[in-house]
């Protein structure tokens, strides 16, 4: 490689046994399929994975319905993969240019085929929706004209299926495959609003904990934070996303012991590692070196939310 790849790389380097005390070299190179954002150095028995498994995690899930009177297209949406499930066209009759009384009757043969095609269209959506609804972040609705805001007002969706219908709902051209790609791009600013939305949920309940007598169900501050993971008592872990940190696992060369220190990024590369706390011994070395943040989650197993101000943490 001239330069790195746009997402980074992974290198895993060392030797597995191949029998008779004889080993073998072995080198991987792998290019992420996402953006590798954390930075580690480990020396161990076994290559550590952990970084590169949480890129193949599934994506979040959304439903995906574009309709009018002529036809309904259903689908979903996986990370960023818009995938097209049914589509089906509809009986409903043009608009025509009889009067009197044909008229009145014709009027209300059309708002009856447009009621049956709404139904089966709701039908559509509960085969396809309700079997992952519980892995659904939502279902997103689009259309030309007043139809979808109809179908939606109308309650014809079950339900559960109701209740994901993520407000508002969005013009587009189409009602076909393309159509579910146009509203999936005229969503982009709504998903991003409710990620903002869920952000600030988090940061308000840590906040109202904190306000609680003796500090209730929270902890802030990086020992108080790192007490908590060790006790295993969190539940939503947040940090800042500005923290820049490496953590440092340093060995003495005389007497053996191992001490953990947290550097900012930028200090690393100029830290005096000082005299072994132990011994006193000044025959301190770096071990280990990794991401602060990616072990924080590693320890953690929370649910990531971000603070642009500051780091918290909340048990």
């Amino acid at each position: 490689y001239r330069q790195a790849p746009e997402h980074g790389l992974a290198f895993f380097v060392g030797a597995k046994p191949v029998g008779a005390d004889k080993s073998e070299q072995v080198v991987y190179v792998i290019e992420p399929p996402e953006p590798l954002g954390t930075y580690m150095y480990r020396c161990d028995s076994q290559f550590v994975l952990e970084p590169l498994l949480a890129m193949v995690h599934e994506p979040e899930l959304w439903g995906l319905i574009v309709i009018d009177r002529a036809e309904v297209t259903l689908g979903f949406l996986r990370g960023t993969r818009v995938e097209a499930v049914r589509n089906r066209q509809s009986q409903v009759p043009s608009k025509h240019g009889r009067g009197g009384q044909s008229a009145h009757r014709f009027e209300r043969l059309i708002e009856h085929a447009a009621h049956d095609f709404f139904v089966r269209s709701a039908e559509l959506a509960l085969e396809i929706f309700l079997p992952v609804k519980d892995g659904l972040k939502g279902i997103l609705i689009g259309g030309p004209g007043a139809t979808k805001e109809y179908f939606v007002k109308e309650h014809y969706l079950q339900y559960e299926l109701q209740e994901k219908v993520v407000e508002p709902l969005f013009d587009v051209g189409y009602t076909d495959e393309y159509g579910l790609k146009e509203l999936v791009e005229k969503a982009g600013s709504t998903l991003h609003g409710l990620e903002i939305t869920e952000e600030k949920r988090l940061v308000q309940r840590l906040l109202l904990e904190i306000r609680k007598a003796g500090g209730g169900l929270a902890a802030y501050g990086e020992k108080e934070v790192l007490r908590a993971l060790e006790m295993g008592a969190v539940d939503v872990l947040q940090l800042s996303s500005g923290l820049k940190r490496k953590r440092l696992t340093l060995r003495c060369g005389q007497c053996g012991k191992e001490t953990v220190r947290s550097l900012e990024d930028a200090q690393v590369s100029q830290a005096q590692w000082g005299p072994c706390p132990s011994c006193g011994a000044p025959a301190l070395s770096l071990k280990e070196e990794e991401d602060y943040v990616s072990r924080l989650f590693q320890e953690a197993g929370a649910r990531r939310g971000h603070r642009p101000d500051g780091q918290r943490g909340e048990r």
